[in-house]
Order: C-alpha cells, then structure tokens, then sequence
C-alpha cells in the first residue's frame, strides 16, 4: 500500500504556530444572558463607576485560594466557605499580590480606567480605598464594588444547597463587568478562564499575575 509509506508530517506547521479564532465570548453572549435584576444592577454599577465597555481594564485575586501560604494558616475552608482574616502578614502579602496585578494591566493598557474585584470584601475595598504607586512615579486608584460579605464560592454544593440565586449575584456581577474590560489581569483560580474567554469578542490583552 504505497500510501501508507507516505508522510505529510514535513508540510505542516508545528503545534506552536497553530492559530484559531476564538468565538468564545461571542457563543458565551449568543446562548446567556443575564436576568433582567442582574442586567439592571450591573449596568447601574458600570455608570456609577464611570465604566465604558471595551474602555476600561480589570484586575481580580483569588485571596482565599489555598495554594497561598497565607491562606493556609487559616486551612482549606477558607477558600470555599470563606472566612479569612484580612489582618497582618496575610494582609501585607495579599497587598502585594494584588498591587502586582495593577501594575501589570497598567503596562498592558495604560491610562485607562481599572475596575478591581477579589473574592475578599475587606481586599477589594482596601484596593478601592488606596493610591497604589506605578511605573513613571505615577499613582492609580482602583474602582470597584464595596461589598459588606465575601462573595460566595459557586463549587460549595455542601455549604450552599440552601442558598438562592439573588446571593450569587456579586460573583456574576464581577464576572460580566471584567469580561466587558479589554484586559484583564490575574493570578490563581479557574475564574480567569471564563474571564479570559469573555473578553474574546474585543481586541484585548491579559496576563498571567504570579505570586
């Protein structure tokens, strides 16, 4: 079988150099959207903070995933169940982890509007509520939503069968406004997939934040 002997191997082009489209965001936006209540409350969010779809760029830390050594002086519940304390040494390591974030979208996408959101109420408002310092001597403030709880942790089936679908909204609200940024920046967490593929339908840049 004289086919059989014959190879296309040496007229293909690596794995490294294949390209696609990534139709993510678009199938994302044709197949969901978001209840009436959501839409409202993020659209009334994003002109209350001044944000413009496409014209703004994101940061989001996971502060209670468990590969953080900080967050293992409070165990493993901490990530699904919540609870850690934003105080001392976790605090001054989750400051620079998040801080690291903003200096990297500011490198991708300078001069634009950041909306910053973590899965810690006291972080996010620690970061709405202080300067942090960028490249040039410059200073930048975050915005973002001052939430009196940590939001939920949406793969707690044990913790949260009895939980409604209003108290998932914070963690969709933060999920729909990022994918609508032109970048977004990011460490740890399965979260940023969803966010990256999101935001495929603009012309964006995003980074991997390491800690």
């Amino acid at each position: 079988m004289l086919y059989l002997t014959f190879s296309f191997c040496a007229h293909t082009q690596s794995v490294d150099k294949w390209d696609f489209l990534d139709l993510s965001g678009d199938i994302f936006r044709v197949m969901f959207e978001p209840v009436k209540p959501l839409a409202i409350r993020i659209n009334e969010t994003m002109a209350e903070l001044g944000l413009t779809e496409s014209k703004y760029s994101s940061v989001h830390t996971r502060c209670r995933y468990p590969v953080y050594p900080v967050a293992r002086h409070d165990g493993k519940k901490v990530d699904k169940e919540g609870g850690m304390h934003f105080v001392n040494e976790t605090k001054k390591a989750l400051i620079e982890i998040m801080e690291n974030g903003v200096n990297c979208v500011q490198l991708l996408s300078p001069g634009l509007p950041i909306y910053f959101a973590s899965d810690h109420d006291d972080a996010t408002r620690y970061m709405i509520t202080h300067d942090v310092a960028v490249d040039g001597g410059r200073t930048v403030r975050p915005v973002g939503i001052d939430r009196n709880e940590e939001p939920l942790h949406m793969g707690n089936e044990e913790y949260n069968n009895n939980r409604k679908a209003i108290e998932y909204y914070s963690v969709f609200e933060d999920l729909l406004i990022m994918g609508g940024s032109k970048c977004v920046s990011h460490g740890v967490g399965k979260i940023h997939i969803s966010q990256r593929r999101l935001i495929a339908l603009h012309i964006m840049m995003y980074i991997y934040v390491p800690y």
